[in-house]
This record gives structure tokens, C-alpha cells and sequence, in this order.
């Protein structure tokens, strides 16, 4: 036979369980709008049935059942999407840190336009056109200079732009360093607490919330691969480097190689490889600061050397005013890592315009070598295998190129990511709707294990109140 207080045993379970599940349900409500928190759900089993001593196997009929438990709480987690996140979010942050950077170096090339260096070029053409027409001129001569010297301008302001741009970069680059080993150190102080929970038959929930959280956070800075051990901990790889492995941290750094920064692992001793597509924003930051930035500025360094060079050869060929040759028109100073290109006309040249060589022969009148000097603007095989001009227009094509490729890279990984994000939400998220359902459900369950109770207690009461006036 079966105990009489088996049903409130039964009914005191549900009760236990569907408050349980509320519970949780009021969990969900409360964050629901809190980033990073993944939907529980109260996972609901029955308990083992009761068999009364003495009665044979094959009755199974007599099994009672003893109701329900609240046997763990879960959350709702698709372990793909989230990889899907974190390579996606590794495209992400590197093409959009690539985009807002070109963009900056974009701005300043202001081309086409009034005030760009193409039309610095073309005024400096036609000054040298001017003097040619009107050797004796001296104001068409002042002139010149004052073209030549807005060029040589020009030219070191946007040198000195793209130095503030790489000098940014880097800091932006050691800034994100900092972020990335802090946040490998979250992860691996959680690491031990997930671990201590789960040892003590605890299912840390809000704790792998966080982790996920500081994981999504890391895929956007590095390309990293992520492993869950046996006993909950994660480990964190990057370019076949075990950054995070068994409470052993490998610390970050940026140094600096030719003056320009690197990556390096510091224990090490070795620089951090980088996945070309998908190295986050480190990656992409660390190629403008090292490679595309510094690229740009080589590039304008070679046109304003060939300037300086074939200038100042072709001028000293040529004769002044007064039919003596000519000296130095331009010059330039080279540019370095942390330090912009300079050219500057001679002073010499500013102080006495007549010294301008605007002469093929020491005969007075004559300003033949002036239209000489225009032309090798666009006299080919001076800068590679192009001329001066055709360089300018090379490298601002290569710019706006870069640009292209990138913002179309960043918008189609936003736009990826995002789709992920939403499956995720699909997946993880908490609609309050659902929630409510839920609660409404379990309430209703509480309600009805309640009501079996005072049915059982009033059965019990009759039988003992009439029993008892029975025996009397």
C-alpha cells in the first residue's frame, strides 16, 4: 500500500518546481534588454515512480508516479552561430577600423578640387609658362616662386596629415592592445569561477554570459579560436598562439621595428602573425600603421624627391637674367618616421627673382628653358616609369581604390554580422510576450498543486475527524 501522504508529497513537488520556473521566467523579464544575456529556461523532468514493497514486477500498474523537479537550468545557446560571431566579427573590426582610417587619409588629398596638390601642380606649370612668355618680367617671376613655394607646401602639409594619421594608428593600436590583454584577463578570472561553480553543482548561467560577452568582444580585436575544456574553462588561440590555456596568459605589446609599430607576443619574443583577411581590428590596424599608411607617404616622397632632383638638374642647365647658370631652385629634406618631408624653394631664389634660370643660352630675352621647365611635369620615366604628374594622379587613384574595396568590405561584413546577430537574437533573446505566456502557465500550475493540497488535506481531515468519533 501507499503512504497517505504520498499525493502532498507529489503536490509539495509541484509546487517546489513551478515556483522554480517562475521564477526563472522573472530572471528572463529583468534582462531582458541586458546585453549579452542568453534566455534560461527551467528544464522540468518527472521524478522516479513509487512501487510498493512486496508488489511483484510484473505489475506494473501499481507504480505510482511522484510528480515533477526542477532539474536544471540551461540557457539557450547555438555554439555555431557563435563562431559564426566571432570569425564574422573579426571582418568587422578589421575593415571598419581600415575604412574610418582611409577615409581620414581620403579627406586630405581634398581631389578632385581647387585646393588640392593637382592644382597646386597646375598653377606651378603655368607660372613657368608665364615667365617663358615674359622672361624680363620680374613679377611673373615673383610669381613662380610663390607657386613653387605653395607647391613644395602643400605637398609637406599632406605629408604631415598622413604622419598624424599614422601617428594616430599607433595609438589607436596600443590602446586596443591594453583592451585585448584585459579582456583576455576577464575571461580567464571567470574561467575559475565558472570552474569553482560547476564543482560545486552549480550551473553559472550569468557567469558564461559574460564570458560570451568579453569572447564577442575579443573576435572583433583578434581573429581568435575559442575551446571549452571538460570542466568549463574556455581557451583562447590567435594565429596558432595559445593566448589563453590552463590560467597561462600570453601578454601583447607593440613595439617599435624602423620606427614603425609591430605586434609582438612578449614571452615569446616572436611577432604576432595575423590572419590577412580577418585579423580584427588589431590586424587592420596594425597594416595602416606599418604597411598602407607608411605606403602612401613613400609614394609622395618619391614624387616630391623627383621634383626636387629633376628640377634643380634640368634648372642648373639653364641661364638667369643676368646670363649666369642656374643654381638650386628646390630644396627637399626627406621624410622619416616621425618626422614629414620638406620642400622648400632656395632661398636664394626668393631674395633675387632674376636668379630664376629661364634661359636655354646667356642671351637676354630669352625664355625657351622656362617652357622646359613646365613640361617636365609630364616627362615620362621620372618617377618609375611615369612622369611627376602621372605619379600624383597614380597615387591618388591608389588611394581612392583602397578606400572602395575597403568601405565595401566593412558595409557587406556589417551587414553579415548583423544577420547573425539576429539569428542569435532569434535564438537567445528574450521576448517578453513568451515570457508572460510562461508565467501565466506556471502560475496556473502553482494554483492547481495548491488546490491538490487543501483536496488532500480535507480528504486526510475527514478521514481522521469521522475515524476518531468512530472509536469513541
Amino acid at each position: 500500500m501507499y503512504s497517505t501522504f504520498l499525493g502532498l508529497e507529489t503536490a509539495l513537488r509541484a509546487l517546489y518546481a513551478q515556483r522554480g520556473a517562475v521564477e526563472v521566467a522573472a530572471h528572463n523579464v529583468a534582462n531582458a534588454h541586458t546585453p549579452g544575456y542568453s534566455r534560461q529556461v527551467a528544464r522540468l523532468t518527472t521524478t522516479s515512480p513509487l512501487v510498493p514493497a512486496g508488489i511483484p514486477s510484473a505489475y506494473p500498474a501499481w507504480s505510482m508516479g511522484t510528480g515533477v523537479e526542477l532539474t536544471n537550468i540551461t540557457r539557450t545557446r547555438d555554439a555555431f552561430l557563435d563562431r559564426q560571431s566571432h570569425v564574422q566579427g573579426g571582418y568587422a573590426g578589421r575593415y571598419g577600423a581600415m575604412d574610418q582610417i582611409l577615409e581620414q587619409v581620403e579627406a586630405y588629398l581634398m581631389e578632385p578640387g581647387s585646393q588640392g596638390i593637382n592644382a597646386s601642380l597646375a598653377a606651378y606649370w603655368k607660372a613657368w609658362q608665364d615667365v617663358g612668355n615674359d622672361p624680363t618680367n620680374l613679377a611673373a617671376r615673383r610669381v613662380l616662386l610663390q607657386m613653387a613655394s605653395s607647391l613644395g607646401e602643400d605637398l609637406a602639409v599632406l605629408d604631415q596629415h598622413w604622419l598624424a594619421v599614422q601617428e594616430n594608428v599607433a595609438r589607436l593600436l596600443r590602446e586596443d592592445v591594453d583592451r585585448f590583454n584585459a579582456l583576455v584577463a576577464q575571461v580567464a578570472q571567470l574561467n575559475r569561477q565558472v570552474v569553482a561553480a560547476r564543482l560545486a553543482g552549480r550551473e553559472p548561467n550569468d557567469l558564461l554570459d559574460q564570458r560570451d560577452r568579453l569572447l564577442d568582444e575579443l573576435s572583433h580585436l583578434a581573429p581568435i579560436r575559442v575551446q571549452e575544456g571538460e570542466a568549463g574553462e574556455v581557451s583562447i588561440s590567435v594565429g596558432g598562439v595559445a593566448v589563453l590555456q590552463g590560467g597561462h596568459q600570453e601578454i601583447l605589446q607593440v613595439v617599435e621595428v624602423d620606427g614603425l609599430p609591430q605586434l609582438r607576443w612578449q614571452g615569446l619574443q616572436q611577432d604576432a602573425a595575423w590572419i590577412a583577411e580577418g585579423g580584427g581590428r588589431l590586424g587592420g590596424l596594425q597594416d595602416l600603421g606599418r604597411y598602407i599608411v607608411p605606403g602612401y607617404r613613400d609614394q609622395l616622397a618619391r614624387m616630391a624627391q623627383a621634383l626636387a632632383q629633376e628640377t634643380n638638374q634640368l634648372h642648373a642647365q639653364g641661364f638667369d637674367l643676368t646670363g649666369q647658370p642656374g643654381g638650386t631652385f628646390f630644396v627637399y629634406t626627406p621624410p622619416g618616421p616621425h618626422s614629414s618631408l620638406s620642400l622648400q624653394v632656395d632661398p636664394a631664389l626668393l631674395s633675387a627673382p632674376e636668379k630664376v634660370a629661364a634661359a636655354a643660352s646667356p642671351s637676354a630675352g630669352d625664355g625657351s628653358h622656362a617652357f622646359a621647365m613646365a613640361n617636365l611635369l609630364d616627362v615620362p620615366g621620372k618617377v618609375g616609369a611615369g612622369s611627376i604628374r602621372d605619379a600624383y594622379r597614380s597615387l591618388v587613384g591608389q588611394v581612392g581604390a583602397d578606400r572602395m574595396e575597403v568601405k565595401i568590405r566593412a558595409e557587406n561584413a556589417e551587414g553579415l554580422l548583423r544577420n547573425i546577430e539576429y539569428q542569435r537574437q532569434s535564438v537567445e533573446g528574450v521576448s517578453l510576450d513568451e515570457e508572460v505566456a510562461r508565467i501565466v502557465q506556471h502560475q496556473l500550475g502553482y494554483q492547481a498543486a495548491a488546490r491538490v493540497i487543501t483536496a488532500i488535506d480535507e480528504m486526510i481531515s475527514t478521514v481522521v475527524g469521522r475515524m476518531g468519533r468512530a472509536g469513541l
